[in-house]
């Protein structure tokens, strides 16, 4: 397989055995075949590894790696990141599902308009799979200011060129991605939003930021510990973005 235009997917898992092989199965089955599974088992106390172990046999683009004690998402994904071999990465975690032509229209959007972050809508699912609603993002380019106020790029629908930026690597933050998607665009890196549905998010119990107050207060600390903000510009995207984010949710 060439590197060339080769996609690397990073999926970590930890004790994901109910919905690790629906998650694998979307990415293996995408009509833009160019492409490796990178799964990171973050040391999985249920039966995890011995599904994915399984699956890896029918199909040669799976990469397995281990973790010989419990890191966390973060530091599993930068294994991830690490053993990538492809021009682009990609990211789905173990209980989210992508639609079958996400990587084409994707590749496709990088084509035509040499961004170096592409992602784009998702729809909600919950534990049994049935639909709650889809987060929609606008078509086009979004800039820096606009993520300083929340995080607009959904994980599981990002793809990165590294053709124009590094290798990133996560922080064990809360936020990981957010901060992420932030330090890349403080380089430069430009990033552009699909406003077609690519993959499912599914909530559950695990996944939901019910305490509104804390998110806040690890918005407020990505943009002032790690963007280095003054004290008074992290206050306010951080206020504002409460309240952009709440409109966003409505509309």
């Amino acid at each position: 397989m060439s590197n060339l235009d080769k996609v690397s997917v990073v999926m970590p898992v930890y004790n994901g055995e109910t919905s690790v092989l629906e998650s694998i199965d979307s990415i293996l089955s995408q009509k833009y075949s160019s492409l490796e599974l990178i799964v990171i088992d973050d040391c999985s106390t249920d039966r995890s590894l011995s599904i994915i172990k399984q699956r890896a046999l029918l199909d040669s683009r799976m990469v397995i790696i281990s973790l010989p004690d419990n890191r966390g998402v973060a530091s599993a994904r930068n294994a991830g990141i690490e053993a990538s071999t492809g021009r682009y990465i990609a990211f789905c975690d173990a209980d989210d599902i992508w639609l079958s032509d996400k990587l084409e229209k994707q590749i496709a959007a990088f084509e035509a308009t040499r961004a170096a972050i592409c992602f784009g809508s998702y729809a909600l699912i919950d534990e049994k799979g049935a639909y709650l609603g889809t987060r929609k993002v606008p078509e086009g380019f979004i800039s820096l200011q606009e993520m300083l106020f929340f995080n607009r790029i959904g994980n599981l629908t990002s793809i990165i060129d590294l053709d124009l930026c590094a290798k990133p690597l996560q922080l064990p933050i809360k936020h990981e991605d957010y901060a992420m998607w932030l330090s890349l665009m403080m380089g430069g890196a430009t990033a552009y939003a699909l406003s077609d549905c690519l993959g499912c998010y599914r909530i559950h119990s695990g996944n939901i930021t019910k305490n509104k107050f804390h998110s806040a207060v690890w918005h407020y600390k990505i943009l002032k510990d790690i963007l280095c903000l003054k004290r008074i510009s992290a206050i306010y995207f951080t206020i504002m973005g409460r309240i952009l984010l709440f409109i966003d949710r409505l509309s």
